[in-house]
């Protein structure tokens, strides 16, 4: 995919706002004139989003967050954030985006836009590889289950899972795995990419249990309204060819362990 040429329709496009006097409410074309790009992305969430050894941010995420400021030739400024201030750190504008395993749902419609998707998965199960008694999300009574708050995985466990089980809840995914570690819960729910990180990282300590609970898209979060309009167009395109390109892909052999499950591409948005 030709980046430059991208940024030439994307410069050419707000030079014509502009004169129709639009570009004054255009988060695009605020980011343009900064220079600069804020990309919320939580970096508690391998491979998605952590620290290396040197204390820098890397991941799927951030790898995508990069291809996104360089389209646009801007600076990346990545902004940590967690599941439960992703949207509030949208609403205040203190970033631009967030390219974070943010799920697509009804609820948050009601605050947000998102994108396109550019992930299809979906929060499941897992346990100690020792464990024989939870085989799936009913087999939870009298256990107890870690679950991530403001997660569509925490709701969907609560739905699925039977009378009995007892919910305990974190704010901070690493904390959800500790519990488990150290025998405080029996099991947790979390997303199925984000639990092949912690498998491939703790190899023969954890297993998965039982089907996905539902299949969960992952898009780009966006502040909701007229303001982020164009941003929100000009990714669908860039995702859409991301994927048609085989770039999302790519990038997917390079952080997972795990199959792509295969996103439906559609042009029309």
């Amino acid at each position: 995919m030709k980046i430059g040429r991208i940024c030439i329709i994307v410069l050419s496009l707000m030079s014509l706002l502009g004169s129709c006097g639009l570009a004054q409410a255009d988060r695009l074309a605020e980011i343009l004139s900064r220079g600069v790009i804020k990309i919320g992305v939580m970096l508690i969430c391998p491979p998605f989003g952590m620290y290396d050894e040197n204390n820098q941010p890397v991941g799927f995420d951030v790898d995508l967050s990069r291809l996104i400021a360089e389209a646009l030739g801007v600076r990346l400024e990545i902004v940590p954030v967690l599941a439960a201030n992703r949207i509030p750190y949208l609403v205040t504008d203190q970033v631009d985006m967030v390219v974070g395993t943010f799920s697509r749902t009804a609820e948050r419609e009601i605050t947000v836009d998102y994108s396109v998707p550019y992930v299809r998965t979906g929060p499941a199960l897992m346990v100690r590889s020792e464990e024989t008694a939870i085989n799936s999300i009913a087999d939870c009574s009298g256990k107890k289950v870690a679950i991530l708050k403001g997660t569509t995985g925490a709701l969907w466990a609560k739905k699925l899972a039977p009378a009995g089980t007892t919910f305990v809840e974190y704010d901070y995914e690493p904390d959800q795995l500790l519990a488990l570690m150290q025998r405080k819960v029996d099991a947790l729910v979390q997303d199925e990419t984000i639990i092949s990180g912690w498998m491939d990282q703790y190899p023969g300590q954890f297993k998965i249990v039982g089907e996905l609970f539902y299949d969960d898209y992952i898009c780009i979060g966006l502040k909701q309204g007229i303001e982020t309009y164009n941003l929100r167009n000009w990714l669908n395109w860039f995702l859409f060819e991301l994927h048609r390109d085989g770039v999302i892909e790519q990038l997917w052999n390079k952080w997972f362990r795990i199959p792509m499950r295969p996103v439906p591409l559609n042009p029309f948005f």
